[in-house]
């Protein structure tokens, strides 16, 4: 496996955005974000939510404070879920 098949980071640039698709996303907003767009769909004032976003999906997070962390992304690549390991 790539070592690069799974990455996590904290939520704290006042912008986070993906837009090369190559990872699927999801996102755990513990604290609110001034705003998350999905598609040019945009949700203010998000807190304690979880998310899973296809890698075709264009999103952004925006946030007023970049001091703390307002939650974490887990990207997930393609390989990962399209190669499942049995058990």
């Amino acid at each position: 496996m790539n070592p690069e098949a799974i990455k996590i980071s904290r939520i704290t640039n006042k912008t986070v955005s993906e837009k090369d698709g190559k990872y699927y996303s999801v996102f755990w907003i513990q604290n609110g974000v001034k705003s998350l767009e999905i598609d040019r769909v945009s949700y203010n004032n998000v807190s304690n939510s979880i998310f899973f976003l296809h890698p075709s999906i264009n999103w952004k997070i925006s946030k007023e404070n970049s001091t703390t962390s307002s939650g974490y992304i887990l990207y997930l690549s393609k390989e990962i879920l399209d190669n499942p390991i049995p058990y």
